[in-house]
């Protein structure tokens, strides 16, 4: 599966990034700020466009994790997650009790206010793994449950001490004890520049993020400069 990141809180931005060939998008709602109705908005258009619906959250935003399950978001991507029983909590957050979660019932824009009755959907949940400590414990089991497990590189780099970094040894070391610990099929990498380089050395994995509005955006405006 192929998703592009997106930023900059406008469904125009949304459409526009619907227009090629990844199957969805997600929504940073971490490092981005999207009020209550955009979110609606980016998640209609984006599956108006026929492609799958994602939020980012950080991991103790359940208010906006409930309103995006309830406008019928696809999937969550759980930021910076390393503890087991937070992991649990936030598994919670997007299963109906039925499949041992929390998540409340009501008419909403998931099952059109009611009239597709109140089939219990279970979106896609992603762990993104940031730190050492999410390595570990990953590599331990105990963040078992989750469709998929997303490393965000950035982040994982500053965790092992060599922000941006990425050849650096201990850094290389807990990737390949990411990898040891799932098989392909469940493990997510988000490229966020390089794409060709690291498409080639991800591609068989289950989940690719791709970019940033916000840099596609400046990388286009240097190409107008060079000429």
């Amino acid at each position: 599966m192929k998703i592009l990141w997106q930023q900059i809180p406008s469904p125009l931005v949304s459409e526009i990034l619907c227009n090629g060939n990844e199957d969805g998008v997600v929504l940073d709602l971490e490092h981005a700020v999207f009020n209550p109705e955009t979110i609606y908005g980016c998640i209609q258009v984006i599956q108006l466009k026929g492609k799958l619906a994602f939020v980012r959250t950080p991991p103790d935003e359940k208010t906006l994790v409930r309103h995006a399950l309830d406008t019928g978001c696809d999937g969550v991507i759980f930021s910076t997650i390393e503890e087991e029983e937070k992991a649990k909590e936030l598994l919670s957050t997007v299963r109906f009790p039925p499949d041992m979660g929390r998540r409340g019932l009501g008419l909403v824009r998931d099952n059109l206010w009611g009239q597709k009755g109140v089939p219990l959907r279970k979106p896609i949940a992603v762990a993104q793994i940031e730190t050492t400590r999410g390595v570990s414990n990953l590599n331990d089991r105990k963040l078992d449950g989750f469709d998929y497990y997303l490393i965000g590189p950035y982040d994982l780099s500053l965790s092992v001490g060599c922000p941006g970094d990425f050849h650096n040894p201990d850094l290389e070391e807990h990737l390949k004890r990411f990898e040891e610990s799932l098989p392909p099929e469940k493990r997510g990498f988000h490229i966020v520049n390089n794409y060709q380089e690291n498409f080639q050395k991800y591609e068989s994995w289950g989940l690719l993020a791709f970019g940033l509005d916000t840099l596609m955006i400046q990388q286009g405006v240097k190409e107008v400069e060079k000429l």
